[in-house]
């Protein structure tokens, strides 16, 4: 669905991907609406740091933002600790 805007390449998913893990973590892992509200605030992010960052910085934004929620957050801005305990194991 990317192939008409923007150029096929071999290497055109590494980004996608990583912005893919982002929402993913973003979002807390098992939650898809979570998922899709981190999306629009990965994508709010990246547009509005284009004002403070040259435009080649925005990729950044999304690893930066991954770091920064395995660092403070690991459950993500949605998920629960629940789903971090051992008590299963």
């Amino acid at each position: 669905m990317v192939s008409p805007i923007t150029y096929t390449q071999y290497n055109i998913g590494t980004g996608l991907a990583i912005k893919g893990f982002t929402v993913a973590i973003l979002g807390g892992l098992g939650n898809s609406m979570a998922a899709v509200g981190a999306g629009f605030i990965l994508g709010i992010l990246e547009s509005f740091s284009i004002w403070f960052l040259p435009t080649a910085y925005k990729d950044t934004i999304s690893i930066s933002l991954l770091l920064a929620m395995l660092f403070l957050r690991p459950s993500g801005l949605f998920g629960s600790r629940e789903a971090m305990s051992l008590k299963d194991f």
